[in-house]
């Protein structure tokens, strides 16, 4: 089993260099967490996802990946995480197989026939496979970016609110893959504020003012 952490250390993020969207966060994941980041919407977990994901740099701090005790640089990070999240644009003109095959190019991965129909087939799109995904409803497309992201086997799996358009058959799958991941002793980051999502951590971090629509969770940190 890989030894890995994440480590932020004073992150704070503003865009405009008055306003901060939060100040000074700092926390630790490892090995088997299942780590929240919760808060009300506008509060700055995508934000905060983004910042470990190192799609966005913070304005003040530092997020540290650790591998094996040794620091990674982000070329070497994006080997290692897979990313679900409204924001992720998938190539809606290629079909599912396609997609990954252009996915591991891109990460200069082999493709591997047999394990994308796996996927494919556990996720519940195999009768979708000769489909080009703009034909897609929302929920196979949330569905198509769980299969891209576990493609690679990620020791990392970051999630921001991962229900998002889901049936409960679709739900089920993800909790699965998550509960797996954690027996496994891998990483799982979700932003969320939705109680059956949050219901699923085991670790947690809360941003933004405290509001009534906020998980009602209290995990061990």
């Amino acid at each position: 089993m890989k030894r890995i952490e994440i480590l932020g250390k004073g992150i704070s993020k503003s865009y405009n260099g008055i306003d901060y969207v939060f100040q000074n966060l700092s926390f630790e994941i490892c090995n088997g967490d299942v780590f929240g980041v919760f808060g009300p919407n506008g509060s700055g977990k995508s934000t905060l996802l983004k910042i470990i994901a190192r799609i966005l740099l913070p304005t003040e701090g530092k997020i540290t990946i650790v591998n094996e005790g040794n620091e990674i640089p982000f070329e070497k990070q994006r080997l290692l995480q897979g990313l679900v999240a409204p924001y992720l644009v998938l190539f809606e003109e290629f079909n599912p197989i396609e997609h990954i095959k252009i996915s591991a190019n891109i990460l200069g991965k082999d493709f591997n026939a047999e394990k994308a129909n796996e996927l494919i087939d556990k996720f519940g799109l195999e009768d979708a496979v000769a489909k080009h995904i703009k034909e897609f409803s929302s929920g196979m497309k949330q569905r198509m970016k769980f299969i891209l992201a576990l493609y690679f086997e990620p020791e990392i799996l970051l999630l921001d609110e991962p229900f998002t358009n889901l049936d409960e058959k679709g739900i089920q799958y993800v909790e699965e893959c998550i509960k797996e991941f954690q027996s496994q002793g891998k990483i799982v980051v979700i932003a969320t504020n939705d109680k059956r999502e949050a219901s699923l951590c085991n670790k947690y971090i809360r941003i933004g003012k405290s509001t009534a629509n906020e998980p009602d969770f209290h995990p061990s940190v």
